[in-house]
């Protein structure tokens, strides 16, 4: 088994990462390949789904080119989502896709939540609700509404399928289609995380460089890759799985039901059990900026360790990191970015730690509410950009006050999606020894307690913050764009 590989593919939110693994979880190689968000309007987020395709084609030719492909056994998708996708018949894209940081589509998503009395996420559905009454062409002349991954799918094997990880997960629920009486005939047949959709076709293979004829099997959204690919699969376990936005999702033995709806139970990909988290919007994003702007003339790997001659809470520096606004749990594309507590003693690697700190408050709200409703986080396994930096990870044991487990494979997305490979291979007897067997920790980060108790003074202060300026967020927004 160790000298089969598998190729994990990533399409994330500004980067297609592809990764060739062995059998026993070894990264073998890695290539990536990054693409531009565009804004055409105030709240708009689009990309175009070529670019993904390019994407995929540059990096599997450089991830392949060092190894022997016929050891290839198999192929796995994932990505970013809910984002939309729109083709005709014959594959052609008729719009720009609309990524899950757009927003465009308020009044969509406030209508829908209110008709079903649930707070629904505020993509795809609310997204087909707007193109419908905003872009009837497209619309009417569309064939397919897919994910990322399933178009990547379709691209390498020209089978139609979506994928999603349990017959209930579906990024589009029948009862929402009949509720906005959305065209059922528009949306792809399922097929579940591992199920074999194809193989690769050879206008693929001439493209990509990957064999005809090899199996692609059905992925996930990347949160569910991330799970799989950090060994998040018995009880207690949770991961944050940190890249362009950020979560924490745990492993649970049933749905915990939250009355105020700020966090999501799933059913998880193994067995009987459950996933129950919440997302961020801007985690990566945010550090992206800010760099952008400050630090322009340097790397991601220089500007982080400044952060070490920061004390914890720079300073009583606290940011709302709402530069979209936000998801879990607050639900509110109103709210706006705030640095708050500024005084002239402050300098820019001030703001830059309470940056990195804010990313952490937010995923600590997101566990809280998933203890206060009945779950109970033995540990946090990280993963993703943020995990390389020893500086970031021992910010947020500090901040959660939790044990902190760094996995040796980092890009969860890439190890989980070809651990779906590996299994649907039938390598594995199931998912969860797969897990098992093929995510190894590398260390093991413990929080220091005095931090920890700097930390929860400034994250009752970060909680209130938002409460104080709710009204004036919506009082902004409708002063114009931003």
């Amino acid at each position: 088994m160790g000298k089969e590989l598998f190729v994990g593919i990533d399409a994330g939110t500004t980067c297609l990462k592809t990764g060739i693994l062995d059998g026993d979880g070894g990264l073998v190689a890695r290539a990536s390949s990054e693409y531009t968000l565009s804004s055409p309007e105030s709240d708009w987020l689009e990309e175009a789904p070529a670019d993904w395709w390019d994407a995929l084609i540059k990096t599997t030719r450089e991830a392949t080119k060092s190894i022997d492909v016929k050891k290839i056994s198999g192929v796995c998708v994932g990505g970013q989502g809910p984002t939309l996708v729109v083709i005709d018949e014959n594959g052609r894209i008729l719009r720009p896709a609309i990524t899950w940081m757009d927003t465009r589509a308020k009044s969509e998503h406030k209508a829908l939540s209110e008709k079903v009395g649930r707070e629904i996420g505020p993509s795809f559905i609310p997204n087909l609700m707007w193109l419908r009454s905003n872009e009837p062409k497209a619309y009417k002349k569309a064939r397919w509404f897919l994910q990322s991954f399933d178009y990547l799918n379709y691209m390498l094997t020209k089978n139609v399928f979506a994928a999603a990880p349990k017959k209930p997960f579906m990024p589009w629920p029948k009862e929402l289609i009949e509720t906005v009486d959305l065209d059922p005939t528009k949306f792809p047949q399922l097929r579940l995380t591992g199920d074999r959709v194809g193989v690769v076709c050879s206008e693929a293979s001439e493209r990509t460089g990957l064999p005809e004829g090899i199996p692609v099997f059905a992925g996930a959204a990347d949160f569910v890759c991330s799970l799989i690919g950090t060994g998040t699969t018995k009880k207690g376990r949770a991961f944050d799985m940190a890249g362009t936005s950020e979560g924490i999702i745990l492993c649970w033995d049933k749905p915990l039901a939250d009355p105020d709806n700020r966090m999501q139970s799933f059913p998880h990909p193994i067995g009987d059990l459950w996933m129950i988290g919440g997302v961020m919007s801007t985690a990566g994003k945010s550090l992206e900026w800010f760099k952008d702007n400050f630090y322009a003339s340097e790397s991601y790997e220089e500007i982080i360790t400044k952060i070490e001659a920061i004390p914890p809470g720079a300073d009583n520096l606290v940011f709302l990191p709402y530069l979209t606004g936000e998801r879990s749990p607050i639900w509110d594309p109103r709210a706006r970015g705030v640095f708050f507590g500024l005084s002239l003693r402050h300098t820019k690697d001030h703001l830059l730690r309470a940056l990195m700190e804010s990313n952490a408050y937010a995923m600590r709200q997101v566990y809280e509410i998933i203890e206060e409703v009945g779950g109970k986080i033995s540990e946090i396994r990280v993963c993703g950009g943020q995990a390389r930096s020893d500086a970031w990870n021992m910010v947020k044991a500090d901040v959660w006050g939790k044990r902190v487990l760094v996995p040796q494979v980092l890009d969860a997305e890439l190890l989980g999606a070809a651990i779906i490979a590996c299994w649907g291979n039938k390598n594995f007897r199931d998912l969860g020894e797969a897990a098992e067997r093929m995510v190894k920790i590398q260390r093991v980060i413990e929080p220091n307690k005095a931090n920890y108790r700097t930390y929860t003074k400034l994250f009752k202060l970060y909680k209130k913050l938002y409460i104080d300026l709710k009204g004036d967020f919506a009082e902004l927004s409708e002063c114009g764009p931003s």
